[in-house]
């Protein structure tokens, strides 16, 4: 049993049985009732509604984390747009400048190419043209042949082939030159756009380094996961990119947030009545009821980042919806929050105490003595159903081993 419903318990047992109408602390006459489970759990407020501020989103290749150079204190007044959140911009600035460096290169680059490529077009054309001019001086030096000798007539034709040749050459070179031009300056256009996306990138980071408050608010930092351990955002302070850094919490609207062990939970269910004690404000009691219960076990670890054996230690957390408001409720308050569950109504109700087992039978003791086997049905933390073998008026003793 845990050391918390131990000393409950001990606190508790001699109100009950008067409660039950037990006058005699030693004597209990059984009647008709309503089993009620109350456990005490530790938990804190939260906000119901609130407006999450989180590290600017950074691809890991530009940083992989950011350091916070400005945040409010918890309880800041802040209006909408004002700058609430700042990181350190000396990393960032240098990879923009370098950024910029290597845009304006890739730029540089592009342009040369063109300019490069201008150059061989012309000379690949004016090469087309000095062979067509060749090609047609040529064919004179056939037509001339007839003034020639045979000899010279066979010479003639084959320097026109040959320019002709060197033509369709000079013609298929330029006719490539169109596809090559494409396909280089395609590379360097395709270098370009990356330089401009990583500059602009990281410019846009640079600009999201202030963060601006995007509503009215009072600023809390919660506890949360930060640069893979747990803790609150401060100056000076490594986080990664999406951590939760800040909260403007809705002030007007709180919720309990509990934390029972898991043996404990199949005693609880949406609806259960609660009471909360604010340990900061000891005279101030929130009447409430159970809205909902994870599925889900948790560690301590995932929750405080303890380490050790209290990291280990598992929970279901449990949330209660509050029946009323209070202005002094703050986000963060701890909480001991009484949890009142009905394990069944309108039954026949023994005290456990009374209870007593003996190898396979469980039995009390009536006050004239006589041990009366009984079969117990629901039960719970103090009390239990009687199936058989009572009846409402039976008087049994509180000690089932008294003769």
């Amino acid at each position: 049993m845990p050391l918390v419903s131990l000393v409950f318990f001990v606190v508790l047992l001699p109100s009950l049985f008067l409660s039950q109408g037990f006058a005699d602390p030693a004597l209990g006459v059984l009647r008709k009732g309503t089993i009620v489970d109350r456990r005490v759990l530790g938990g804190e407020l939260i906000a119901e509604r609130k407006i999450e501020i989180r590290t600017p989103m950074v691809s890991w290749n530009i940083a992989d984390k950011l350091t916070i150079a400005e945040i409010p204190e918890d309880g800041t007044s802040i209006h909408k747009g004002e700058t609430v959140l700042r990181f350190e911009e000396s990393i960032i600035q240098d990879k923009h400048t370098n950024a910029v460096s290597e845009h304006n290169v890739a730029l540089a680059e592009l342009r040369q190419e063109e300019s490069n490529q201008e150059l061989e077009r012309i000379n690949l054309e004016l090469e087309v043209r000095r062979k067509e001019m060749e090609l047609e001086k040529a064919k004179l030096g056939v037509l001339k042949g007839e003034l020639l000798s045979e000899v010279e007539r066979e010479k003639a034709r084959l320097d026109q082939e040959a320019v002709r040749l060197e033509l369709e050459l000079a013609r298929e070179k330029l006719a490539k030159y169109a596809e090559k031009r494409r396909n280089a300056l395609q590379v360097k256009q395709l270098v370009l756009a990356q330089k401009k996306k990583e500059m602009e990138d990281i410019a846009e980071i640079l600009a999201n380094l202030a963060v601006p408050a995007p509503e009215e608010g009072i600023t809390y930092r919660p506890f949360s996961e930060l640069n893979w351990s747990k803790g609150k955002a401060e100056r000076g302070k490594a986080v990664r990119s999406g951590d939760l850094v800040l909260e403007l919490p809705d002030m007007n609207s709180f919720q309990v947030v509990v934390y029972a062990h898991p043996a404990d939970v199949a005693a609880f269910k949406v609806g259960d009545a609660a009471s909360s004690t604010v340990l900061a404000v000891p005279e101030l009691v929130l009447q409430g009821t159970v809205q909902r219960i994870d599925s889900f076990v948790t560690t301590r670890k995932e929750r405080l980042g303890v380490e050790g054996a209290e990291g280990n230690l598992t929970e279901v957390r449990m949330v209660v919806a509050l029946a009323a408001q209070d202005p002094r409720l703050r986000p963060g308050m701890t909480t001991r929050t009484e949890v009142r569950a009905t394990v069944a109504e309108d039954v026949l109700i023994v005290p456990l105490v009374a209870v007593a087992e003996e190898k396979d039978r469980r039995f009390v003791r009536l006050s004239s003595g006589e041990a009366r086997t009984v079969k117990l049905g629901r039960t719970g933390l103090f009390e239990a159903e009687v199936l058989e073998g009572l009846a409402p008026g039976d008087t049994v003793l509180l000690d089932a081993q008294t003769k």
